[in-house]
Order: C-alpha cells, then sequence, then structure tokens
C-alpha cells in the first residue's frame, strides 16, 4: 500500500474480523493510505445486532469509515 491508496476491509464485528482490520488500521496511520470497512447485517443469528453495532462503534472509534 502507497500513500493515498485505499483499502476496504470486510467487518463482520466479531473477534476475527477486529484482528484482521486492527493490522491495516495500525499500518493506515504509519504509511497514509485510507481504510474503511465493509459491514452486512445478515439477521441469521441473534447476535447479528450486536455486531452491529460493534463494527459501528468500531470505525468511529478507529477513525474509519464503515458501509
Amino acid at each position: 500500500m502507497r500513500r493515498g491508496d485505499r483499502l476496504t476491509a470486510a467487518l463482520s464485528g466479531g473477534a476475527d474480523s477486529v484482528v484482521l482490520l486492527h493490522i491495516p488500521r495500525r499500518l493506515s496511520f504509519r504509511h497514509g493510505f485510507h481504510l474503511s470497512a465493509l459491514h452486512v447485517n445478515h439477521g441469521i443469528s441473534q447476535n447479528a445486532t450486536v455486531g452491529s453495532h460493534f463494527a459501528s462503534v468500531y470505525a468511529k472509534h478507529g477513525g474509519f469509515a464503515l458501509t
């Protein structure tokens, strides 16, 4: 990734996607690329709404856009 590039990563709101997004999030500050996340509330499990809420809060505090 170079300065000004864009990266969009999937974010379910679960622990695995948060950890996998944490690495490019830290690198984006250092290398100047733009990070955003994509979340889909599938509504299949009872935790879907909780995952959506967490993804929203994590993106807000992490300083990246969530679509």
